[in-house]
């Protein structure tokens, strides 16, 4: 596997993890992404797969959802 495979695949696990937890914590798109504050459209990018945020924001998003960055990543 390459460098950018894995990449799209941690991104795309990511983004599953992220939208289900938002999802759990009842969460509207728009209610996470200003918790976060990011704007809705790169909150559907990142739970899409296609955006890969930075540390911070993956971190803001975590604790906007209550969940751990780890979790966000694990399988």
């Amino acid at each position: 596997m390459s460098d950018d495979e894995f990449e799209q695949r941690i991104e795309a696990l990511f983004g599953r993890n992220l939208a289900t937890a938002r999802v759990r914590a009842g969460l509207s798109q728009l209610e996470l992404a200003t918790r976060a504050g990011i704007t809705v459209d790169i909150l559907v990018q990142i739970e899409l797969g296609t955006k890969d945020p930075d540390l911070y924001t993956v971190s803001r998003l975590a604790a906007a959802v209550g969940w751990t960055a780890s979790d966000l990543l694990a399988r």
